[in-house]
């Protein structure tokens, strides 16, 4: 028996999918029934896996990613001990070749992408939408499709990124760098179309009004019935993507999921922390889902003085200045209010006080 309550609460849609994704090639290098707590892929994807209807041992990640969570957010294994009664395992990649003993999946799976290689096929029969999702899902592409030849996605972060930027992860390049780029292969391509995804398109349309875009809200199509009132809005964007014939994606699990299920694009493209190139192009099945700043050793923060300097770089002192008295101080704080998060639901008023004063929590 493989179990995940964490599915759903670890992250967005991007994180859902490793994690997905993780446990149900082990499960079948296990010969392991599944069961997972709801998630936004049973109503996507038709998955009926049976809720968990027991505790099992945990089985916590082994690797960089995770390792960057436990050094933000220290509270979470302990967390996750006492809330078992039992002392966490660990699992890593072979797990996925080898198998493992049952227990209940914790982590963010978000390794180099050619170790899920092996097993692409699998992968990517995972997440493919329900039928009944057609109609709205393709609506854009037909009508795009009827306006040129190459489909050109662009995926804009932003938003939460901003908010966190002493994190070496949270890279997000001027809009204008955007621009420039797409301009810079515009007139070699047949035909092409440009879609832009982005969680405020209003804020960022405008940079690429040269290129006539379109995005979510110029098609009127809705979601089926069945899934009123399920947050599913995000995922013509997700599906657009697998679909493009170039895709630019950002410093994000979300398109980086989304380019691994792409069989059609000839060119994937993101930003890079070398500013002088500031785009390159990269193979989704032989690359890292995020790209940190610190390179192989993948610490967390990038540095108070490295984030201003970088803040300055991509967008001036403006930059620099907003990083240091607001975004910087907000990102502060939520990281702060994740961590009482863990202490108050394991330890109540006395786990709070403990992080307030600095001192390690135990199970």
């Amino acid at each position: 028996m493989l179990t995940m309550r964490a599915i759903g609460r670890m992250g967005r849609f991007g994180n859902q999918i490793f994690q997905y994704a993780f446990l149900k090639i082990c499960a079948r290098a296990s010969n392991a029934e599944v069961q997972t707590d709801p998630w936004v892929g049973q109503a996507l994807f038709g998955h009926a896996d049976p809720p968990v209807s027991t505790t099992l041992m945990p089985l916590v990640e082994i690797g960089s990613n995770m390792g960057s969570l436990l050094e933000v957010v220290p509270e979470f294994v302990p967390y996750i001990e006492k809330s078992s009664g039992r002392k966490p395992g660990q699992i890593g990649v072979g797990a996925m070749t080898d198998g493992t003993q049952s227990g209940e999946i914790v982590g963010l799976f978000q390794w180099h992408s050619s170790a899920y290689r092996p097993h692409q096929a699998y992968f990517r029969s995972l997440f493919q939408p329900c039928e009944d999702l057609r109609p709205w899902l393709d609506e854009p592409i037909n009508e795009m499709r009827k306006r040129g030849k190459t489909i050109v996605t662009l995926h804009l972060r932003t938003g939460d990124y901003k908010w966190l930027p002493q994190f070496s992860w949270t890279l997000m390049p001027p809009m204008q760098w955007w621009a420039d780029w797409l301009a810079s292969i515009w007139n070699d391509l047949d035909e092409p179309v440009l879609y832009l995804c982005s969680n405020d398109v209003s804020a960022v349309r405008h940079y690429f009004k040269q290129f006539n875009p379109f995005t979510n809200d110029d098609f009127p199509a809705r979601p089926p019935e069945r899934l009123k009132g399920v947050p599913v809005g995000f995922y013509r964007d997700f599906y657009l993507m697998t679909q493009s014939d170039v895709l630019a994606a950002s410093n994000s699990t979300f398109s980086f999921a989304a380019a691994m299920l792409n069989e059609r694009a000839t060119k994937f493209v993101r930003p890079t922390w070398d500013f002088d190139s500031k785009f390159a192009e990269f193979d989704p099945w032989d690359s890292d889902p995020l790209q940190f700043l610190s390179g192989g050793d993948r610490l967390t923060l990038k540095g108070y003085r490295r984030m201003l300097s970088l803040a300055r770089e991509m967008e001036g002192w403006k930059g620099a200045v907003s990083s240091a008295l607001l975004y910087h101080p907000g990102g502060l704080a939520i990281v702060l209010k994740l961590r009482l998060q863990f202490a108050w639901a394991g330890w109540g008023w006395k786990g709070v006080r403990s992080v307030l004063l600095g001192r390690r929590l135990k199970p």
